[in-house]
């Protein structure tokens, strides 16, 4: 079983650093817009420290969407986006552009695919600043959650 457990993360971390920065043409958010997320929040010094009690904001994704393109807080020094999966114990790089982060079709697939309920889109900066989006698996598409 440990195995298949890094196997699968094997697989799902080499399929997310191939993926493209952006998605191809028609826009990047769920419904063809993008996502602006609020202001970001401060990490704990041994890690993400962010209450994951209550979300601050959700989005509904279709099974169909080539993905959801966020725009972080402008106020992010050098954001970097990773993708993780405690489960699997793996993570890997999500390509970011400026201030905006693409979680392709790709990505959540992989969550549903690995079997996953969830996993965690981790967005950071070098000043400990930033967000957790969990994406859930639904029987129709996923859930983003804004921590």
């Amino acid at each position: 079983m440990k195995a298949l457990q890094r196997s699968v993360g094997f697989i799902l971390a080499a399929l997310l650093l191939v993926l493209p920065v952006l998605g191809g043409g028609g826009g990047g958010g769920g419904d063809g817009g993008v996502w602006i997320l609020p202001s970001m929040r401060q990490f704990g010094s041994g890690g993400p420290a962010i209450n994951v009690a209550e979300p601050r904001a959700t989005r509904e994704v279709a099974e169909s969407s080539p993905g959801e393109l966020c725009r972080v807080d402008s106020r992010m020094s050098e954001p970097t986006a990773t993708f993780a999966s405690t489960v699997l114990q793996s993570a890997a790089a999500i390509g970011v552009s400026g201030h905006e982060v693409f979680i392709s079709a790709s990505a959540l697939q992989a969550v549903r695919t690995a079997g996953l309920n969830s996993a965690d889109v981790i967005i950071m900066d070098g000043q400990r600043r930033g967000y957790i989006i969990q994406i859930a698996v639904k029987p129709n598409g996923f859930e983003l959650r804004l921590f």
